[in-house]
C-alpha cells in the first residue's frame, strides 16, 4: 500500500474496525506480527493523532522502514 498525506487523511477518518484492518494489513505486508498486541480505542485514537501530525517526510520515512521489514531475510 502506497501512503501519502491524502491517503493518511482518509485513513484517519475511518471507523475503528476499518482502521484496524488497515493497520493489520500494513503490518502483515511488512512481515510484522501484531497478533499479540492489544490495540484498543485509546491506542487507535493515539495512532490517529500521530498520523494527523505526520509530515510528507515522516510518511516517506515510515514507508522506508516498512520496506526494510519486507526485505528482511527470514
Amino acid at each position: 500500500m502506497m501512503l501519502d498525506k491524502g491517503s493518511i487523511e482518509k485513513i484517519i477518518k475511518l471507523p475503528d474496525d476499518q482502521l484496524m484492518i488497515i493497520i493489520k494489513n500494513l503490518a502483515r505486508e511488512s512481515g510484522i506480527d501484531i497478533s499479540t498486541l492489544k490495540i484498543g480505542k485509546a491506542q487507535l485514537d493515539q495512532i490517529r493523532a500521530a498520523l494527523s501530525l505526520a509530515t510528507p517526510e515522516d510518511i516517506a520515512r515510515a514507508g522506508d522502514i516498512l520496506a526494510g521489514y519486507r526485505n528482511k531475510p527470514q
